[in-house]
């Protein structure tokens, strides 16, 4: 239900609200921009806090000010910081105007998601309907500060909960690491079906994301999409 919670560590997971949205979306921000993140695309293309404000803010305001509220979030004890976020979409729903006016830095990352998810679909049995899968969003993440507190599976939790409640049949979520598509697959029950790799995958006749596979090709090898049911069990 929309009420529905998980208590974790004296916190709760929640439904993301336009109150709690600009919160949520500087939670992304300093998460991936975090001097400890092991984010490949901050990683490579040098991505700062600003810039992932700016690529965050769009997605989670509309998620936010939705009839029908998909994202998550987690807030700290204090009442007003965000301490984790998943914002939730369906697969079907075109990114907001926003992303594609994003400067420059962000060309080959958008790229890199739009071949995923044209991989992805090719891979798909059928053409996805609009109300069959629900998108949890690349940027889901926890305060490095605050990790090892259960807060993700709070994350999990809710957002199975939301699923069931809008009649989704599937959840897909990406991943850029091992690390991230091992929780997916080992604790979560997700399988991969599509991924670009690194090393091979090539934008306006460039390698742009080579450098990462080099850099260390066991844990960035690809950018990778999994799904997993809605209604088996996920722990």
């Amino acid at each position: 239900t929309f009420c529905s919670m998980a208590a974790v560590a004296r916190r709760v997971a929640m439904r993301l609200t336009p109150e709690n949205a600009p919160a949520a979306a500087r939670c992304v921000a300093e998460s991936f921009a975090h001097p400890q993140s092991r984010d490949p695309f901050t990683t490579q293309f040098k991505l700062q806090r600003h810039q992932w404000f700016r690529m965050a803010y769009p997605f989670v305001q509309r998620a936010a000010d939705a009839t029908n509220p998909k994202g998550v979030v987690v807030m700290n004890e204090d009442g007003e910081t965000v301490d984790a976020v998943m914002v939730n979409e369906d697969f079907r729903m075109a990114p907001p105007p926003e992303y594609r006016l994003l400067p420059a830095e962000w060309r080959p990352v958008r790229a890199c998601f739009r071949e995923l998810h044209t991989r992805f679909k090719a891979n798909y049995s059928r053409p996805v309907a609009e109300g069959e899968i629900l998108h949890c969003l690349y940027f889901t993440c926890v305060r490095p500060e605050v990790r090892g507190q259960g807060l993700m599976k709070a994350l999990w939790d809710e957002t199975q909960v939301v699923a069931r409640d809008y009649g989704y049949k599937h959840l897909v979520a990406e991943a850029p690491t091992r690390e991230v598509r091992s929780v997916l697959e080992e604790s979560l029950g997700f399988k991969e079906v599509a991924a670009v790799e690194y090393a091979d995958w090539r934008f306006e006749g460039a390698t742009p994301t080579e450098a990462l596979a080099l850099a260390n090709p066991v844990e960035w090898s690809r950018l990778s999409i999994s799904i997993r049911n809605v209604f088996s069990n996920m722990y």
